[in-house]
Order: C-alpha cells, then sequence, then structure tokens
C-alpha cells in the first residue's frame, strides 16, 4: 500500500514538472511575441508617415480615387499602418519559415 502510495507522488511530481516546463516555454514564446508586436509598431510607423507622404504628395488624381475606394472612407495613415505591419509581419513569417527549412536535421 505504502508503495503505491510513493509511486503515485512520483509520478505526479513529474507531471508537475513537465507542466512547470510548459508553461515555461509558454511564458518566453508570449514575451517573445510582445516584443515582435512592439518592434513592428515601432518599425511601421516612420514607414508609413512616409509612404502617406508621399502617397498624398505625388500621386495622381486617378490613383487618390482608388486609393479612397480602397481605404472606405477611413484614413489613409490607419490603412496604410495596417498594411505595413501586416507586411513587416508576413516577411518574419517567411524569414522564420525559410530558416526552419534551411536547418539540417540532426541526426
Amino acid at each position: 500500500m505504502k508503495n503505491s502510495s510513493a509511486n503515485t507522488v512520483k509520478a505526479m511530481q513529474a507531471e508537475e514538472g513537465k507542466l512547470a516546463k510548459i508553461a515555461k516555454a509558454l511564458k518566453k514564446f508570449v514575451s517573445k511575441e510582445f516584443l515582435w508586436v512592439l518592434f513592428v509598431i515601432i518599425l511601421a510607423l516612420p514607414l508609413t508617415l512616409m509612404t502617406s507622404y508621399f502617397i498624398k504628395k505625388h500621386a495622381y488624381e486617378d490613383a487618390m480615387k482608388i486609393v479612397n475606394v480602397i481605404s472606405k472612407g477611413s484614413s489613409l495613415f490607419v490603412v496604410n499602418l495596417f498594411i505595413n505591419m501586416a507586411g513587416i509581419y508576413l516577411t518574419r513569417a517567411v524569414a522564420g519559415a525559410l530558416e526552419n527549412l534551411s536547418l539540417k536535421p540532426k541526426s
């Protein structure tokens, strides 16, 4: 009887250790993604300012009509910000995928 309860306690401690490792890995992943989101926002703001300026300054009337149709009346800056953020995040995802594909599998 005592032996089975000792085995149960050991098994529970092993499971607790696994859960602690999973929680630690999840915390690291969330922290990393939060930093990436901050980096994307910081990088997208100046890029958005530049592209919005060039679009407003140098676009023809026909091009501005198309931009207004695409943005559906919302601010050009906001639409441009979301496009730039999506582009930066997509670039990060593609670079990560290529990095994973290029890594040699461990034998």
